[in-house]
């Protein structure tokens, strides 16, 4: 969950008209141009408010002359309360839905592969690095707006996000149905672990601390203190693949307050709390995302053995060479992607 800066919400939300105007301006420059920020700004709201909205909409419906419709989901999901955690629901029509290309061609959001993954493995993405809203992990792997399915034929691509995600009614059918799944060992290895392999699970490593600490032009990421995908990849036997998304942390702004401040000490209590933070941010139009590139490379399979019960050495070996490979990754391309020679990743 995040906040705008105080005066981005003047001047957008508490100015709803603000944005339409926008939508029309750039509907005035060219249709396509204008559908894109139509579906940015559908992605964003949704990001926002769906989620409640949809809890509001069957509370409402439960306390009506419709109730019965609002019991007859309650049941239902109680049955249905295990499939988030045992390989999701994806509909492949709404991942193909053309909102999700204007949505990636607003920025716009490529995905760019280095090497064939065959199908036949299950494969854990690491995502780098986790920006405000990891609009990249979104576009790319719950959506088909980029492509994914193309560009890696054979293999069907997940995203993981925060469990409290799934206790939300009608959202948590909306966010199977992209591929979406719990950030849980459970759900994780429910997919990792798919007989004959086709899985893609991508998860957004850095979490809410990284979130806090990213700007435009940042190339820090938080991955030194971070273990447990690796061990949950050799739990399972699934490759670790590095993925590096450029301009990632260019689509927002954000305000940072100092440290001790009662706003930080508020960010970090719900880091650590509830992992995830409030966060002050700033885009075009106030809510909009800018219109950066964003160009997600996708790096070579590390190749991890299936152990059970993984012993700590074998754990810190290849979270090594995940580091390394992740490193090499981002030298390889930086050049060609607005950064200088002299600039470096830095883990943390």
């Amino acid at each position: 969950m995040f906040t705008t800066h105080p005066s981005s919400m003047r001047g957008s939300v508490k100015n709803l008209h603000s944005l339409v105007w926008l939508c029309w301006t750039e509907l005035r420059l060219g249709l396509a141009r204008g559908l894109q920020t139509v579906a940015a700004l559908q992605w964003v709201l949704s990001f926002f408010f769906l989620g409640p909205l949809c809890h509001i909409l069957v509370l409402k419906l439960l306390f009506s002359w419709l109730w019965p419709l609002a019991i007859a989901y309650y049941c239902w999901w109680f049955l249905d309360r295990k499939t988030p955690y045992e390989g999701g629901r994806k509909v492949t029509w709404v991942r193909e839905w053309t909102m999700w290309r204007y949505l990636c061609d607003y920025f716009p959001a490529k995905l760019v592969k280095t090497t064939e993954l065959p199908p036949n493995k299950n494969y854990l993405f690491g995502y780098h690095p986790h920006g405000l809203m990891s609009i990249g992990a979104f576009c790319h792997f719950a959506t088909e707006g980029s492509g994914f399915s193309l560009t890696f034929p054979g293999l069907h691509a997940h995203l993981a996000t925060l469990y409290f995600n799934f206790y939300m009614p009608l959202y948590r059918d909306y966010l199977m149905a992209g591929g979406v799944c719990p950030a849980s060992r459970s759900a994780l290895g429910s997919l990792l672990s798919h007989p004959g392999g086709g899985n893609v699970v991508a998860i957004v490593i850095g979490g809410a601390a990284e979130a806090l600490a990213c700007h435009p032009g940042a190339t820090s990421l938080h991955l030194n203190q971070r273990r447990g995908f690796v061990r949950l990849a050799l739990q399972h036997g699934a490759d670790l693949v590095p993925v590096y998304s450029f301009g990632e942390n260019e689509t927002y702004k954000q305000h940072t307050f100092p440290d001790g401040s009662l706003i930080r000490r508020v960010q970090e209590w719900c880091r650590q709390t509830l992992s995830f933070s409030p966060c002050a941010l700033r885009g075009s139009w106030g809510i909009l995302p800018f219109r950066t590139p964003i160009h997600t490379i996708v790096g070579a399979p590390i190749p991890v053995p299936l152990v059970p019960d993984p012993p700590a050495e074998l754990v810190e070996r290849i979270h090594e060479r995940y580091a390394a490979a992740l490193v090499h990754l981002f030298d390889t391309h930086k050049c060609s992607f607005g950064l200088r020679d002299a600039d470096k990743l830095h883990l943390l």
